[in-house]
């Protein structure tokens, strides 16, 4: 994979079976932190789930560098231009690695027509990006677990399934939007 990203791969145990469906894992982490075995999230636990239901499974890690800014009234601070970057990196990195599975498909037992795409937080966010630009390295579905899009106009060019999960109790990022996603 293309900027030394890292994934763990994860498949269903004593498996014979070729061109299973891949599952992407996108982590969460605000584009400032977390990891792709990150103890805080639930990741290895997804990925431990989903390969015992007979899913391929890559725990990725994508590129961080996202600078929080704290004002003088201890407010954060968050560059939209920044945010938009960080964003950018990683839906490149998503797509690199779609890209990188289909290219080794037959080396991972992958179904290169079944790749899917699950993220948390941030990485909801960069699974919702990464189906907004219509190309050949989007995932056929994706799950957003408390994610949001930039762009709400951007919805429209989604041609894919999407499973979006969010409650409205969340305090990180609001369910109706959040001041970095204005």
């Amino acid at each position: 994979i293309p900027h030394d990203l890292e994934f763990d791969f994860y498949q269903p145990k004593n498996d014979t079976l070729n061109n299973r469906p891949l599952i992407i894992v996108v982590h969460g982490g605000a584009f400032v932190s977390g990891n792709k075995g990150d103890s805080n999230e639930p990741i290895t636990a997804y990925c431990d789930s989903l390969a015992s239901r007979g899913y391929n499974v890559a725990a990725l890690n994508y590129r961080i560098g996202l600078a929080i800014k704290k004002s003088q009234r201890n407010k954060l601070i968050i560059d939209s231009l920044e945010i938009k970057r960080a964003i950018q990196w990683g839906v490149q990195d998503i797509q690199n690695a779609i890209q990188y599975f289909k290219a080794n498909a037959d080396r991972h037992r992958i179904d290169s027509e079944k790749i899917f795409v699950i993220g948390n937080s941030s990485g909801a966010i960069l699974a919702l990006q990464s189906v907004c630009e219509r190309n050949n390295l989007s995932p056929q579905a994706i799950v957003s677990l408390w994610g949001a899009v930039i762009d709400k106009e951007q919805i429209k060019n989604i041609s894919i399934p999407v499973l979006l999960i969010h409650g409205t109790a969340d305090r990180i990022i609001p369910f109706q939007k959040g001041p970095m996603l204005n």
